[in-house]
């Protein structure tokens, strides 16, 4: 479901993800359960790089972004997203391309969703076209948030490589 994560490579081009890295533009809740609503994307690759430079931000594969709602709900984007195009814009100064590889996911009322049609299900090479991210992926996510937000780790490493396989 969503990105085809896995932890065995089944292609040459597999993405490879050692760590997840918060980004230091992200809006850092107080608690991981209650607060303002929040939306986030996961950064994987951009051209084919695993790691790349946009509009001056260093990035690589597991590259995680995270913001209150509130504060992109203002920004206009046309990649066809509600509010995850606007969370990659707000921190690069512009729409997201189909070059991307990533993974949205959200806290909406309390509740963490790992949804998303425009990153989870994007006709990219790389997600099987449904909306729902792959469990690996989201308990990797998942405790990447929990360890930023309550002791502000930024980089989190699995116990073993995560792998984006290509469909």
């Amino acid at each position: 479901m969503g990105n085809n994560a896995s932890y065995h490579a089944t292609a040459d081009n597999a993405i490879a993800i050692s760590s997840f890295h918060v980004s230091c533009k992200s809006d850092k809740p107080k608690s991981y359960w209650s607060g303002d609503n929040l939306a986030g994307v996961v950064l994987y690759s951009k051209n084919g790089k695993t790691e790349w430079t946009c509009n001056g931000i260093k990035c690589r594969a597991g590259y995680i972004i995270l913001k209150t709602s509130k504060n992109v709900s203002h920004i206009t984007v046309y990649d066809g997203s509600a509010v995850h195009g606007k969370v990659y814009k707000s921190v690069f100064g512009s729409d997201p391309d189909s070059s991307i590889v990533r993974g949205g996911f959200a806290r909406v009322n309390g509740v963490w969703k790992y949804n998303s049609w425009s990153c989870n299900a994007a006709g990219n090479g790389y997600t099987d076209g449904k909306k729902q991210m792959n469990s690996i992926e989201e308990n990797a996510i998942k405790t990447a948030i929990q360890k930023w937000i309550s002791n502000g780790t930024q980089n989190t490493y699995p116990s073993s490589t995560i792998y984006i396989n290509p469909n």
